[in-house]
């Protein structure tokens, strides 16, 4: 058994929750706390919205770390409009560990053309999925992806995803030797 890391997740989602140790998993045993962060959007639509959701779950659980040496991560779905006019669902992880961050993100998968207007509306994912799907949890486990999917990608596939792809820098510290400072993330949220 490797290292025990302490992680500090701003969600209480359990398929983000299983997607990020999953990912943590490659470089040690997570000891994993959970942080409630609220007053987010909650249907972010955009790049900048989600990267914002993100980073301002980061920046809250890193402010609950009891050391340095410990994870701080905030993951955050979206839907993001591409200029052929199909919308994307998709996450992205903000990890920070000793005031440095990385950003990573998961796949982005098409979804259905009758939701777009909707979702870009405002409308949440997870309540058009539930209607449709009957599922009436579907954000806490399979997610969008693994209703269209028939369950062979799931929401705890793209949370481990995002998370790994947040992680590279800090597995490999090596080419990675100058990670942005977590001031520029706090000075963003303070922007929006």
């Amino acid at each position: 058994m490797g290292r025990t890391i302490n992680i500090y997740v701003g969600t209480e989602n359990p398929a983000k929750i299983i997607g990020i140790e999953k990912a943590f998993r490659l470089i040690g045993e997570p000891n994993t706390h959970t942080v409630r962060v609220e007053d987010l959007k909650p249907q972010p639509v955009g790049i900048n919205e989600i990267v914002y959701g993100a980073a301002k779950r980061a920046v809250i659980s890193y402010k609950k770390c009891i050391s340095r040496d410990c994870f701080a991560v905030g993951l955050e779905a979206g839907i993001i409009s591409l200029s052929t006019g199909y919308c994307h669902s998709g996450q992205i992880a903000v990890i920070i560990h000793d005031d440095k961050y990385s950003i990573g993100t998961s796949l982005f998968f098409p979804l259905p053309d009758k939701h777009c207007k909707d979702l870009i509306g405002g409308k949440e994912l997870a309540d058009i999925m539930a209607r449709e799907s009957g599922l009436s949890s579907i954000r806490r486990n399979i997610g969008a992806v693994g209703y269209y999917t028939y369950g062979y990608i799931t929401r705890i596939e793209l949370s481990y995803q995002a998370t790994l792809s947040a992680l590279i820098p800090f597995i490999n510290r090596d080419s990675f030797e100058l990670l942005p400072d977590i001031r520029k993330l706090e000075e963003i949220l303070k922007i929006q």
